[in-house]
């Protein structure tokens, strides 16, 4: 009896519960029923039913023998279909997931106007073929979190559509919304990388078939996209009809011919955190007027503009990076990036290239209306430079480039803006740490060099190697931060004539520049020339040719070039307050004079010396033809070798030097005075009275008195002398004068 009562009370239960969850009950004029498994299923429509329908996927409340129930409803039956269904106004899911909607499930719902899906974050779920098809009142369709695919024809005919918002979804058929006539914008927040329709391959430049997925569908309807994360590759592909586009501030890539061919679009709005467009982003937008801005800041410190990312398009300009960060950027330029982009006027870069695996010779390529090219930069970083040291790079096919601005904190490199021949006008930065060989030859409309270049100690070999070889500079001014004028740098240029320090037009040279190399302004016509009280250095043929007329040598020189001032036009007048100056870096060498005229050209005709100078360079006046006086200063100690050799009309020599300065070497004087075959003897030579005796009988000197070796001399210093004081040291006599110690021949020896 026992067993007989548990079975039959098991089988009472399981009647009751089967009757529970098998129970069919209508809510809002849907049929439901309940499943084992503790949801509940559609199955129908009750057909008595008067009112508008609404399909939910949610919970349902119902109640069975007196006692609610609350489930969920997932699903519906397979075999049921609401195809033609006018009563049916609304479909809302209140669930995360939902196991399926039947194919062609609400196809023809004419009265269906809004579908919200909005809560499914399924990464299964999808949307099948024909799901929605005809629905041609549906106008708000609020798409899943996250699914899988919408399948073929799935909103085909919904022309009540205007917009649609696609989240994460994996697959879009390209037939799914075929003929929806009005769907004029699109907002994308897919973060997801796009697949092929039907296939298993992301979406990439085999693409552009038949499996895009707005391609064919909406290419000629949509107008407008919102996009707020990345643009996936081909996503836009061909929308002929886009005009209007907005990034959202978290888009920092745009894929691989995302916008391409999307020829009626102009510009667009927001993008400000854009650093890379990819391959063939915007290629062939032939009506895209936009200026290309990518100044954010990023993780990575790069942009990355790819291969015909705006070939075609008509954009305006190009900025990469800002002054505040072109420390640290650098750009991925790839070959034909903007390739016939002939309406771009102007490119500024504040990066350097970033790997030798980029070709960006080609990247402006037909880029015929780029008249302004600005590069400032840290670093190049481009491994491989040969392409920028032989030909230019991408800089040579910018053939009408007028305006060029450098201040990149790297060298400019041999040949790099090669053959340029529009270019007139080059400003090279404080960035910049030295300009190479040939660097703008070719360049024959080159007119104007700014030029701030700080320490160029790259000097060049020759007049031929100079960056400015073969241009016809007319305007050459040099920045306030230059130290150093390189050797050859201006050589040849005969047409300069407008020559001046940054913000002051009347001084040629700033006051910061130290040294000036050999040759630097050869041929320059420059008529007067005062150099800036810091100069120490002048090389060799440095002024010459010139057409100077007047020259100041400040005190802080201490080395001079031979024919450092070889002029090529009337008298010169200098006026030299060097203290201490070296001919060559040594007072006794071999060489031609300072202000050597060579064969037939003026030379110097006046020479002032400042109160301080305290030695002459050798040969300073060598071969000085035009010279018939000169002052010696009473600071004066010593004067080089052939200082005044060859000055063949000096007649009239002045010292104020109380003690006659030393003579380094035998032919300080010699050959002036030469067409007097009497030669120094009646040249006239006026010293301080005291001092007569001493110049008698000092060596050199001497030879203006016929004086040299006699014990008259030495009897007339020892009488100019009384009031000194008489020496003997180790067997000689000296003279102790006004703290100074003399020999007889009145040389001073301490």
């Amino acid at each position: 009896m026992k067993k007989l009562f548990t079975f039959m009370l098991t089988a009472l239960m399981l009647i009751a519960s089967a009757n529970i969850f098998a129970y069919e009950f209508t809510w809002k004029g849907v049929k439901y029923e309940t499943l084992n498994s503790g949801y509940v299923r559609i199955i129908g429509v009750d057909a008595s039913y008067t009112g508008n329908i609404e399909i939910v996927f949610g919970d349902i409340t119902y109640t069975y023998n007196g006692t609610s129930y609350t489930k969920p409803c997932g699903a519906i039956a397979s075999d049921v279909t609401f195809a033609g269904n006018s009563r049916i106004t609304r479909v809302t899911c209140t669930l995360t997931s939902i196991s399926t909607i039947p194919q062609a499930c609400f196809q023809n719902c004419t009265n269906l106007t809004t579908v919200n899906l909005g809560m499914v974050d399924d990464v299964n779920f999808r949307i099948k073929a024909y799901t929605f098809a005809g629905c041609s009142k549906l106008s708000s369709v609020t798409l899943p979190q996250e699914m899988w695919e919408i399948d073929d024809y799935a909103f085909s005919s919904c022309t009540g559509l205007a917009s649609l918002t696609f989240n994460n979804v994996y697959s879009i058929s390209p037939k799914a919304f075929n003929n929806c006539t009005n769907l004029k914008a699109i907002t994308w927040n897919n973060e997801h990388t796009m697949y092929e329709w039907g296939s298993a391959s992301y979406l990439n430049e085999n693409s552009l078939t038949s499996v895009m997925p707005f391609y064919k569908s909406l290419g000629n309807i949509v107008t407008t996209a919102n996009v707020n994360t990345s643009a996936t590759s081909c996503i836009f592909y061909g929308m002929t009809a886009l005009r209007s586009l907005n990034f959202g501030s978290d888009v920092k890539s745009v894929g691989y011919s995302a916008f391409a061919n999307c020829t009626a679009l102009t510009t667009w709005s927001g993008g400000a955190n854009i650093i890379t467009y990819n391959d063939k982003a915007f290629y062939g937008c032939t009506s895209l007027i936009k200026p290309i801005s990518m100044t954010a800041e990023n993780t990575y410190r790069s942009y990355g503009i790819g291969q015909r990312a705006f070939a075609n398009t008509k954009v305006s300009k190009l900025t990469v990076g800002t002054d505040d960060t072109e420390a640290n950027y650098s750009l991925s330029l790839y070959e034909y990036a903007f390739e016939n982009c002939s309406s771009m006027t102007e490119i500024t870069l504040h990066t350097g290239l970033s790997s030798s695996t980029d070709n960006p010779t080609t990247a402006f390529s037909g880029c015929t209306g780029v008249k302004t090219l600005y590069w400032g930069s840290d670093y190049y970083y481009f491994t491989d430079v040969s392409a920028f040291r032989y030909n230019g790079g991408f800089i040579t096919k910018l053939t009408n480039l007028e305006t060029l601005t450098i201040n990149r904190k790297d060298q400019i490199f041999e040949h790099e803006f090669y053959n340029l021949k529009k270019l007139k006008e080059v400003t090279i930065g404080s960035r910049v740490k030295y300009v190479s060989k040939n660097a703008f030859l070719g360049c024959t409309a080159l007119k104007t060099v700014y030029w701030s270049v700080p320490d160029n100690k790259n000097d060049y070999n020759s007049t031929s190697e100079s960056p400015f070889a073969s241009s016809d500079l007319t305007t050459f001014v040099i920045g306030g931060g230059v130290t150093h004028i390189p050797a050859y740098l201006l050589a040849g240029q005969t047409q300069l004539t407008n020559l001046h320090a940054m913000g002051n037009a009347t001084e040629i040279l700033p006051p910061g520049v130290k040294t000036i190399g050999i040759g630097a302004f050869y041929g320059v016509p420059i008529t007067s020339l005062t150099l800036p009280s810091g100069i120490e250095s002048i090389g060799a043929l440095a002024f010459s040719g010139c057409r100077l007329t007047t020259i100041t040598i400040p005190e802080s020189l201490t080395s001079i070039g031979e024919q450092a001032f070889v002029t090529n036009s009337g008298p010169l007048t200098v006026t030299w307050k060097a203290r201490r100056c070296a001919f060559n870096n040594s007072y006794k060498i071999d060489g031609w004079g300072v202000f050597y005229p060579g064969s037939g050209n003026q030379s110097i005709s006046r020479i002032t010396f400042g109160s301080g100078v305290e030695a002459l360079p050798a040969r300073l006046c060598f071969n000085a033809m035009q010279l018939t006086s000169v002052t010696l200063p009473e600071s004066l100690q010593s004067i080089g070798d052939s200082a005044f050799n060859s000055c063949t009309n000096l007649i009239y020599i002045k010292s104020n030097a109380v003690v006659p300065p030393t003579l380094e070497g035998t032919h300080v004087f010699k050959g002036v005075n030469s067409p007097d075959p009497r030669g120094l003897e009646v040249v006239t030579l006026e010293v301080p009275a005291n001092s007569l005796a001493l110049y008698k009988s000092a060596e050199g000197w001497c030879e203006f008195y016929g004086t040299c070796g006699g014990d008259e001399a030495v009897d007339e210093v020892q009488g100019d002398m009384v009031q000194c004081t008489k020496v003997i040291e180790n067997g000689q006599l000296y003279i102790l004068r006004d703290g100074k110690v003399f020999n007889l021949q009145g040389a001073q020896v301490k």
